[in-house]
């Protein structure tokens, strides 16, 4: 333990920091404040880390995970949180990156490359990862999805309505594909005889417009096939009407070596036409396209089309097409849109399922379904009528009914076998919030469990656990933290009785004075967090007394440290089992001794 013998405070902090507990180098470079008093922190030097009570564990199951949240990018860093979490958990779940609006783009292209290096990181370590989340109505990309449910336009000639306009033009037409894999399967290229180099400067500009609206992304390639740079020429917005696209940059060191401009042109809901004219792109000055009008054929050598899966094929010349007339159309049937997402809920699942190439075995299938009322009675599902910032949020219900959630359970066991998984192996949890609430004596919980038995009644859909996410507080009101309790275990009993995989997947806890106002992490006396303390101990404990070894699934700490001020999460609240210096709190000390209970 020699590398750790410039640690300030060890004393204190050494089993947090590093000592012979928790394995953090902290030579590192971040620094720790000194407590303001040493004598009451060092009861905890006698802890060992989280994970070691459960070597020894005779009561839990086997496929108990204690786990932790975390951002991908900060365990990435190979730092503090890396080491907390390698150190004390057995599984990680990444706070937001493995959700929808983080890897789906605004035209509809996924790219989840910080999921595939998540995982290669948590495979080095042997860290498990749950999913987190297949299914949800926040943090969608709103803009995509709504475009997949816009009206359509329907053709029409103001001097005969109903019928298409053909308009005579000599231009590039590029067709897309409907419901491909990716953006980038069918591209459109712009082709030169010149090598980019690292401060070449260039300009493009051309005249462009699609059948349907949309928006597209670029690349940068050597030739066909040799990939350089995401970025390439920026996003271009087609419009059934002519427009004037350009763009202007310096070529950077990922494009050097490069010939090529490529235009990623599938659309995912329906096919499309694309029309390129008057095209110029100036390397430093130097027009670099000939016959930039289109008026014959001899630009073949400077665009090709690269069809779906790879095949390459010269560029088509068109000398008409037909133009829809804007202002004109109609709203998608309520069939048509199911159709439209559920496609892009199997796009969706499908891209995730194969960057997890079967490592992630347990998910949050759905997420926080149940609303909040109406009272006395089985709660509604979230949907726009009875939800907050509506015009936020994307409800998959409103659209898919009650299928909403079967589909993605199928997709998910579909993909996941597919994409090399054992389906033995998944685990599909519904996930939510304030089920073990005593304002309602636990009634969305009871609601819940009566929408999982309805979901089930197809005798097709299996869910296989509850995620029950307890964002609790302790209050020092005894009795208000007396009913809170009984809620808990009430919450816990009616789990067990569904017979189901239980996990409590988002773990983390606040405090409140007597009136009732939080208390943030700066004023919490040290009594206080002993209170909390033994808040996370009776939690615990009451969990593996109530859920039946064969049910218990994990505990999933949510927030590693207190919570600092400014987050978008529980801003200043003293929510973590380790200080916002990776010390330990008493919060570690009451987990520990509910673990050690097993």
């Amino acid at each position: 333990m020699n590398k750790y013998s410039k640690l300030l405070w060890a004393l204190a902090l050494a089993p947090a920091m590093v000592g012979c507990a928790d394995d953090i180098d902290t030579t590192s470079g971040f620094e720790v404040e000194k407590p303001e008093s040493l004598a009451q922190y060092e009861y905890l030097n006698s802890y060992g880390t989280l994970k070691s009570y459960l070597e020894s564990a005779s009561k839990a199951s086997p496929d108990f995970k204690l786990g932790v949240a975390l951002a991908a990018d900060d365990y990435a860093k190979k730092g503090a949180v890396y080491m907390l979490a390698n150190t004390n958990f057995m599984e990680m779940t990444a706070g937001n990156e493995m959700k929808y609006a983080s890897i789906v783009g605004d035209d509809g292209s996924m790219n989840f490359g910080t999921v595939e290096q998540f995982i290669d990181n948590a495979k080095a370590a042997n860290m498990s990862i749950y999913g987190h989340t297949l299914c949800w109505h926040e943090q969608q990309n709103l803009k995509w999805l709504n475009s997949l449910i816009a009206d359509k336009e329907i053709p029409v000639d103001p001097d005969a309505p109903g019928q298409e306009v053909t308009v005579e033009r000599r231009c590039i037409e590029v067709c897309s594909d409907d419901m491909v894999d990716a953006a980038w399967d069918t591209q459109f290229w712009i082709m030169t005889d010149a090598t980019f180099a690292e401060g070449d400067k260039w300009e493009l500009s051309m005249n462009v417009r699609a059948t349907y609206e949309a928006s597209i992304g670029t690349q940068t390639h050597k030739g066909a096939g040799e990939y350089l740079h995401w970025a390439g020429c920026g996003t271009v917005k087609f419009t059934p009407q002519w427009t004037e696209y350009k763009a202007s940059g310096t070529m950077d060191a990922s494009m050097a070596g490069g010939h090529s401009f490529a235009f990623n042109i599938n659309d995912f809901a329906a096919a499309n036409e694309y029309y390129f004219d008057d095209i110029s792109l100036k390397i430093n000055g130097v027009e670099m396209i000939k016959n930039s009008s289109c008026d014959d054929d001899n630009m073949k050598d400077n665009y090709i089309a690269k069809e779906k899966r790879g095949g390459i094929v010269p560029a088509t010349f068109v000398d008409s097409y037909t133009e829809l007339v804007s202002g004109n159309s109609i709203p998608l049937t309520p069939e048509e849109k199911a159709e439209a997402l559920t496609n892009e809920l199997e796009r969706w699942i499908k891209g995730m399922m194969e960057a997890c190439g079967g490592y992630v075995k347990a998910w949050d299938v759905v997420n926080e379904a149940v609303s909040g009322g109406p009272w006395g009675q089985r709660y509604d599902l979230q949907s726009a009528e009875n939800a907050g910032d509506a015009d936020k949020k994307f409800f998959w219900r409103d659209y898919l009914g009650d299928d909403f959630v079967r589909i993605p359970v199928k997709f998910a066991r579909q993909y996941f076998e597919e994409f090399g998984g054992n389906p033995a192996d998944l685990k599909l949890f519904v996930n939510d919030y304030n089920l073990e609430s005593d304002w309602d004596d636990n009634q969305k919980l009871k609601s819940l469990i009566e929408w999982i038995a309805r979901w089930e009644s197809d005798g097709e859909t299996v869910i296989d656990g509850i995620g029950t996410q307890m964002h609790v507080t302790y209050y020092m009101n005894p009795e208000t933290q007396k009913s809170k309790e009984d809620h808990v275990v009430k919450m816990l009993e009616l789990l067990a009785s569904t017979g189901k995989l239980i996990k409590i997947s988002e773990l983390d806890m606040g405090i409140a004075d007597a009136e009732g106002n939080s208390i943030k992490t700066a004023d919490v006396t040290f009594e206080q967090q002993k209170a909390m303390a033994e808040y996370y101990k009776f939690i615990v404990t009451k969990y593996f007394e109530i859920i039946p070894a064969a049910q218990q699934y994990g505990i999933t700490q949510w927030c590693i440290t207190d919570s600092p001020d400014g987050s978008g999460w529980r801003a200043g609240e003293p929510v973590g089992l380790w200080d916002i210096n990776y010390a330990r709190k008493p919060a570690y000390g009451g987990f520990c001794d509910a673990l050690s209970q097993q």
